[in-house]
């Protein structure tokens, strides 16, 4: 950010946008008197060092806050923005696991959390900070934290937190360091543009959709989550009026747009510039990498601009993919998929399903697939867990130890090394990695392997009348 404000000081960091129209932008310099103006506040407020939660929907006071807390030496928690009465539950479990001591938020919803008998719980004892309590531009006399690269920067909570939150311990050079290994793979430049509805508290929609972006110095667009769901035809609007070059999201994101998009919209769109359309978060599908370079072919869709990756929140993001300009899939044969092992035959067919690679390891990241039983490592096209060691996986789980030494102290025999269990598996074939399940949503029908989402799918497919997948992530 300081660099970029002392060199390209009238650039423009983000772009916010909504439904058809620019709400707000903001140049390097205006963003870095803003995140020191902020910083100053928290640091008189005796928030050095101290965990603070910032909860907005995406968009530029995000990024501020975001920075903010890391210019102040505080650590940023952040979390989603709950929109529904009865739906601050997750929101007080984060704070009590975190230990929070300020919230840092909009004054929309600091009003909502003196108003609101459900929300009240979340403010007790706790400072509520909001951005325009600070002013526009720091004291003269303040000077910003210079961090250390294993001062701790975030908690990312995890997608899958329930009843039990754990936060990953994310440190300044996890960041930065994954930044660049996301840079390295997109094999980013200054011809580079970037759009991204994901959501800021979600480690894809931080990390990649906002810090990456800040670190190469091209302007952002950012889209709020609720806009992408409500109508999929602004986030393709965008990378087609703004010329994008890098946006992606999960796999069902690229179904709803197919199922949304009609032909006479897609021929309003000029999707020819984008040339990294990263898919990740969850199982990429052939079937969707399909469908969707069909329909919108016309737009001027490239299949080969398909980048399917592989990440999660305890490695700060991403640990495979690509190269670009190149999309793996072949097809397997399912009975032995079943049985544990990847055994790859000439066509695809009901009984041969294609499997999608996400891609090669990234710079400086060591992948194994291990028997979880066992932990022995796994040969080439044997399915097991999938353990990582890379420079950007997280310290661990917030005042978690029994979970850390679980996770993140894993190792293999005649290695003293420690691994990060992801406790997602998938198998090795030709050094590339392809993800097909989780551990703990595995089922086993008579000697068989059954991934629960492929049995999800399978009823989404046939069963009328279904309940749509985004109506049940809204939920």
């Amino acid at each position: 950010m300081r660099h970029w404000a002392r060199h390209r000081p009238s650039g423009i960091a983000f772009h916010q946008i909504a439904v058809g129209q620019t709400t707000e932008s903001i140049d390097f310099s205006t963003l870095r008197d803003r995140v020191d103006a902020l910083a100053s506040h928290l640091e008189t407020s005796g928030l050095r060092g101290q965990r603070v939660a910032v909860v907005f929907p995406t968009g530029i006071d995000f990024v501020i806050a975001f920075l903010a807390c890391l210019t102040a030496g505080a650590i940023a928690v952040p979390s989603d923005l709950p929109r529904r009465r009865g739906k601050g539950e997750r929101l007080h479990r984060l704070l009590e696991d975190a230990g929070a001591a300020a919230i840092l938020t909009g004054p929309s919803f600091a009003a909502r959390l003196q108003d609101r008998g459900d929300l009240a719980a979340i403010a007790s004892a706790r400072q509520v900070i909001t951005l325009d309590q600070a002013p526009l531009v720091p004291p003269s006399s303040w000077s910003p934290v210079d961090p250390a690269s294993d001062d701790l920067a975030l908690l990312q909570y995890t997608s899958g937190s329930t009843s039990e939150p754990r936060g990953v311990e994310i440190t300044q050079g996890h960041l930065v360091g994954n930044c660049w290994i996301i840079s390295e793979a997109f094999a980013l430049s200054a011809a580079d543009s970037s759009a991204s509805w994901l959501p800021a508290h979600h480690d894809m929609g931080l990390v990649g959709g906002i810090l990456t972006t800040l670190l190469w110095g091209e302007a952002g667009w950012l889209l709020n989550p609720a806009a992408f769901l409500t109508h999929p035809l602004a986030w393709l609007r965008a990378i087609s009026d703004h010329r994008i070059t890098v946006s992606g999201g999960p796999d069902f994101a690229y179904r709803w747009c197919a199922d949304r998009i009609t032909p006479a919209e897609v021929a309003t769109l000029d999707l020819s510039r984008w040339r990294v359309a990263f898919t990740g978060a969850e199982k990429v599908r052939a079937a969707t990498l399909r469908r969707f370079c069909e329909h919108f072919a016309p737009a001027g869709f490239r299949p080969d601009a398909f980048f399917p990756c592989y990440g999660l929140a305890e490695a700060t993001l991403m640990v495979s993919g690509g190269p670009c300009g190149e999309v793996l899939a072949r097809p397997f044969d399912a009975a032995m998929l079943r049985e544990g092992i990847a055994f790859p035959v000439a066509a695809e067919s009901p009984a041969s399903p294609r499997l999608v690679s996400s891609g090669l390891p990234a710079s400086g990241v060591d992948v194994r697939i291990v028997d979880p039983e066992t932990l022995q490592p796994c040969s080439d096209g044997k399915i097991g867990e999938i353990w990582v060691r890379s420079p950007t996986v997280g310290v661990g789980y917030w005042e978690n130890p029994a979970e850390t030494r679980e996770r993140f102290g894993a190792t293999l025999a005649g290695d003293e090394r420690s691994w990060l269990r992801t406790g997602d598996l998938g198998f090795l074939q030709e050094g590339r990695l392809f993800v097909t399940g989780r551990r703990s949503a595995r089922l086993i029908v008579r000697g068989e392997n059954h991934a629960a989402e492929d049995l999800e799918r399978t009823l989404e497919e046939t069963v009328p009348d279904r309940i749509p997948e985004v109506s049940r992530r809204e939920c």
